[in-house]
């Protein structure tokens, strides 16, 4: 199921964005700021040239608002694997 959403080649690199997402957000939540940080920046790496688009097309507040709503993004695409996955299974039951 997850091959119809995510090409091949880059399911390794989403998943890990994906990852990085989560920790992100649970080292931020549990109050540790330097894990929070290095897994914001693991995420955000290698969208650079997307961050720099959105400085050129909106300026800096543009790029600075994007990466809150990349992060939520990629929180949305985890949370929807295990979610897709109960749905897929109890659809497959006889």
């Amino acid at each position: 199921m997850l091959s119809v959403v995510i090409p091949a080649t880059d399911s390794p690199a989403t998943l890990g964005r994906c990852l990085a997402a989560l920790v992100a957000t649970a080292a931020a939540l549990r109050g540790r700021g330097r894990p929070a940080l290095a897994a914001l920046v693991a995420m955000l790496a290698p969208n650079a040239r997307f961050y720099a688009l959105l400085a050129r097309r909106g300026g800096p507040r543009l790029a600075l608002s994007g990466v809150p709503l990349h992060l939520v993004h990629h929180l949305i695409a985890a949370a929807s694997v295990p979610v897709g996955a109960v749905l897929w299974a109890r659809r497959s039951r006889p």
